[in-house]
């Protein structure tokens, strides 16, 4: 806490009527700079229980000119719960409010979707590829999914999503219009 107080970061730190943190934000002002000028796409990602106080940390990111990801902003939070992601939003939003309209790229947690559902209620929300992909595999595996003719839908679907990122929305058309008997749902 003494780094980032002492530091020219700049932070809002959040605590409960007891004083305890509920949520501390901090942003360089590079990073705002880079939020500003390149915030149209946000990704938005938490690593878990990374101090000893198993406080999940999370961070958004830009892409940069050159085609990088970069941190821009980062909140230890008390819980991973949608009310705790919407303090660390509100925060970013208060600092530079261009997020309100920006796209947010997300895993599948409901908590972060609906925190910047809540926080930017005019922003696109997006989950994130590999995420998409991950869950998918995951769901077949678990179904224990054996009949071929399922199976090579949900191959070509999975192929489509990895390499054409601008027909993602047509494949999963595709695959939902498909007869998938074996899959749930």
């Amino acid at each position: 806490m003494e780094i980032i107080c002492s530091n020219t970061l700049q932070h809002v730190i959040h605590t409960d009527a007891d004083g305890t943190l509920e949520c501390l934000f901090w942003s360089s002002s590079k990073q705002l700079e880079l939020l500003a000028s390149h915030g149209e796409v946000i990704m938005l990602d938490a690593t878990y229980k990374v101090n000893n106080l198993r406080m999940p940390l999370y961070t958004l990111a830009v892409v940069d000119k050159d085609g990088h990801g970069q941190p821009v902003a980062h909140a230890v939070l008390a819980r991973e719960d949608e009310a705790h992601v919407r303090l660390f939003l509100a925060d970013v939003l208060q600092w530079e409010d261009k997020i309100a309209h920006a796209t947010f790229v997300t895993d599948k947690d409901f908590a972060e979707i609906n925190a910047v559902r809540s926080v930017c209620p005019q922003a696109n929300v997006f989950l994130c590829r590999f995420h998409i992909m991950k869950a998918f595999t995951e769901e077949i595996n678990r179904q224990a999914v054996n009949d071929g003719e399922v199976l090579l839908t949900v191959s070509y679907c999975v192929l489509q999503l990895h390499t054409d990122t601008h027909r993602h929305t047509d494949t999963l058309i595709y695959c939902s219009s498909r007869s998938c008997s074996g899959l749930p749902g």
